[in-house]
């Protein structure tokens, strides 16, 4: 008998193991499968938490677009900071001074708000140069009689790493800086 020769004895024997093992696996399956999909009815209560183990507060994600299409069932809204948007710091043109507010370390700016009939407020980092066209400016913002507001919106947020400088100038503009961080 040659070694790949088997006899028919163990060919019968694998062919009925085979179907015997189809069989088993046939039965078993679908509770199996069934069980991994099931939906749970009723109220889940769900303990989030981020990756500090502390507590992350969430709601159920609200019906969305134009159309208020359903979100997916199950899905949940975070907010990635606690508490919403705030008021950072406020900068104003004027001759009087309070013209240069100052964001530090830590904060998050989700939005920079400008409104007047004229003025212009630029940002200005002391650990970035800004561009040789506008020395010390990372960002300027204007508006005008013809354009009496700037929006600049961070939806999910910059994050400051060093001191950044608001500075506002003309004869009639307000600057609002709203975000995330804690005011001294």
């Amino acid at each position: 008998m040659d070694l790949y020769e088997a006899s028919r004895r163990e060919k019968s024997r694998a062919f009925f193991g085979a179907i015997a093992l189809a069989l088993v696996v046939s039965v078993l399956a679908p509770p199996i499968v069934h069980a991994a999909v099931t939906r749970v009815r009723g109220t889940v209560t769900a303990k989030i938490k981020d990756t500090r183990g502390g507590q992350i507060n969430s709601s159920a994600l609200p019906a969305q677009g134009l159309t208020d299409v359903q979100g997916s069932t199950g899905a949940i809204d975070t907010r990635s900071f606690a508490g919403g948007a705030g008021v950072l710091a406020a900068a104003f043109c004027s001759d009087l001074g309070g013209n240069v507010a100052t964001l530090k370390a830590g904060d998050v700016l989700t939005t920079i708000l400008v409104t007047g009939t004229d003025g212009e407020v630029k940002v200005a980092a002391d650990a970035l140069p800004g561009h040789p066209a506008y020395p010390g400016a990372l960002l300027t913002a204007r508006v005008s009689a013809n354009e009496t507001s700037a929006f600049v919106d961070m939806a999910n947020g910059l994050g400051i790493t060093a001191p950044v400088t608001f500075t506002a100038s003309g004869t009639d503009c307000q600057v609002l800086l709203l975000g995330h961080g804690v005011r001294p």
